[in-house]
């Protein structure tokens, strides 16, 4: 019972500052927005703490969470933001294929989260690094052991303090915190998906999404890679919903959802590329408040963990990293490297990608003229694939075993699959948004 309280408890934070951005999507995509946003920002709030020599204890947690919140629920109270608006789930009148995605998609959750709370942590990485720097918190109420001494540095923590969480809690699974992470994801994939397309087609890409092999064989794995593309996804879809509609509540969702999925992993660049399209998009439109916005939002959870580990140990920090990529690709510009290390990303990730690729390239075909409606997703969607050949060119200079990572980067790939699948939905729209 008190697992359960303690998801609403979670849940009600992030709602009361969803609620506070008034962001228009139904109640179940709200709710669903709500607890990914929560739990990424309550994980944050339990590590400082920690840093600050706080004991993580669930009276400590608690009131450190509850005192945000209720500032927040005095804004809205304050600016007279009502709770849950804009309800309409629009289902009404469903035909044969919807009323059979939605069976399916009853079917997924109800399966992953079954398997959630009855499957202990059985991932050896989970097992040897993220539940078990979780387990020690649990118990000695710190970091110190588990993360002052130099244990794995590179990791960020925020599946760690998730289940660090249900542990002073007193629970036991916490890979039930995945499966709800899954099933709002695919809330959300549809909410994003209806604004452009029609209700058959969003639905379809849901599932065509919810049930690609490598998200749904680790939707309730106690793994990184699963989440970091939920919040990844939907950064992209939020800040292309901004660029169709100029409305600051996206893109402030956007910074603050890249800026949690750097949380969970932060030496994946792909978080470049949002910078480059907001840049592009004030350049264009000759506004700075974009890019100031999104910094606000998203900079400081971003180096949260860059700043610590920066001070622990410097060698590891994204920063460094990053800085070491640059280098590497101004001083050692070899074309048959590059070459060699691309023909491996298209090696590994072809099998997997192919079939969505397909799907988008079918879409874009079918859209003809409604690709421009697009531009900026698709921009982000091809920048983050560039991005992904380019750092493949860096890592083969940074680790001479390069050539042995395929079942990472096959996972790390996996992050593509949503985006495929979305950028087809939305070219096969019949809807199109305009700015005001």
């Amino acid at each position: 019972m008190e697992v359960i309280i303690g998801i609403i408890f979670t849940t009600m934070f992030g709602l009361s500052l969803v609620n506070l951005m008034q962001v228009r999507i139904s109640v179940l995509g709200k709710m669903a927005l709500s607890y990914l946003l929560g739990l990424g920002l309550q994980t944050l709030i339990m590590f400082y703490l920690a840093v600050l020599h706080i004991k993580l204890t669930a009276l400590n947690v608690t009131i450190a969470v509850l005192i945000p919140t209720l500032l927040i629920i005095l804004l809205n109270v304050l600016f007279k933001k009502k709770f849950l608006s804009n309800v309409n789930l629009n289902f009404k009148k469903l035909n044969f294929v919807e009323k059979l995605m939605i069976v399916i998609f009853f079917g997924l959750a109800a399966y992953v989260l079954a398997a959630g709370i009855y499957w202990p942590v059985v991932g050896w990485d989970s097992i040897a690094l993220y539940d078990f720097r979780a387990k020690v918190f649990s118990i000695t109420g710190y970091m110190d052991d588990a993360i002052r001494r130099g244990y794995f540095f590179g990791y960020p923590l925020m599946t760690s303090m998730a289940h660090t969480w249900i542990y002073i809690l007193g629970g036991h699974y916490p890979k039930f915190l995945y499966s709800l992470m899954y099933i709002s994801f695919g809330l959300l994939f549809y909410e994003f998906s209806q604004k452009w397309a029609n209700r058959t087609i969003a639905m379809v890409f849901t599932i065509i999404s919810m049930t690609a092999y490598p998200i749904f064989a680790q939707a309730a794995y106690d793994y990184t890679n699963v989440p970091y593309t939920i919040y990844f996804f939907i950064s992209s879809a939020a800040l292309f919903y901004w660029t169709t509609t100029n409305e600051k509540k996206w893109l402030i969702v956007s910074a603050l959802m890249m800026g949690i999925a750097t949380w969970i992993r932060s030496t994946d660049p792909f978080w470049i590329v949002n910078i480059i399209v907001i840049v592009w998009w004030s350049i264009k439109n000759k506004s700075i408040s974009p890019i100031l916005i999104y910094i606000l939002f998203f900079l400081p959870i971003q180096q949260s963990w860059n700043l610590f580990i920066t001070k622990m140990s410097p060698s590891v920090s994204s920063q460094s990293l990053l800085a070491g990529g640059f280098s590497v690709l101004v001083s050692k510009l070899d074309l048959n490297r590059l070459a060699q290390t691309s023909s491996f990303v298209i090696q590994v990730l072809f099998s997997m990608l192919i079939p969505y690729s397909i799907l988008l390239l079918i879409s874009l075909t079918m859209a003809k003229k409604k690709i421009l409606d697009t531009f900026y997703f698709l921009l982000i969607l091809f920048g983050n694939i560039s991005l992904l050949f380019v750092g493949a060119y860096i890592f083969s200079y940074i680790w001479e075993g390069w050539g042995l990572i395929g079942e990472s980067l096959g996972r790390m790939g996996s992050v593509f699959i949503p985006l495929f699948t979305f950028a087809a939905a939305i070219n096969l729209n019949e809807k199109v948004i305009y700015k005001k």
